[in-house]
């Protein structure tokens, strides 16, 4: 692997304001293991390349230097997830979006097509309620 993808991970982390420790830490790795894929001292396998690239918002294939396009479809939660991480939430929540945060794409998707099969099946009074809720927290997210 060239020096590409240690390049552009290191450039990905800080644009969206990750300090070495702060990402490591999101993507479960010790600094000094994250610090080697950055330093090219150390080849990701294809998992760890997917995992860097959800965590950062760009494709697999920006990241080993294939496409010079770095977008992909954003995740539309990691907003709401990222901006949580600065709000006085209450431990269970915290620890709901840690676990979130761990999971991989496929497993987030199905847990927020619960979560919206769950909010379909409440009565309409409640699910006022909660929609209301919804914009007042996201609208504090932007």
């Amino acid at each position: 692997m060239n020096g590409v993808f240690a390049k552009r991970l290191t450039e990905k982390r800080i644009e969206k304001n990750f300090t070495q420790e702060s990402f490591a830490k999101l993507v479960g790795f010790s600094r000094a293991r994250y610090a080697n894929y950055e330093q090219g001292r150390r080849e990701p396998d294809f998992e760890t390349v997917k995992l860097f690239s959800n965590k950062l918002g760009v494709s697999t294939d920006y990241l080993l230097g294939s496409v010079d396009n770095q977008n992909i479809k954003e995740n539309p939660i990691q907003k709401v997830i990222d901006h949580a991480e600065t709000m006085n939430l209450a431990p269970e929540e915290r620890e709901a979006i840690e676990e979130y945060k761990k999971m991989l794409p496929s497993e987030q998707q199905k847990e927020l097509l619960d979560a919206i099969e769950t909010i379909k099946n409440l009565p309409e009074a409640n699910r006022e309620v909660l929609l209301k809720f919804i914009k007042v927290f996201s609208s504090s997210c932007q």
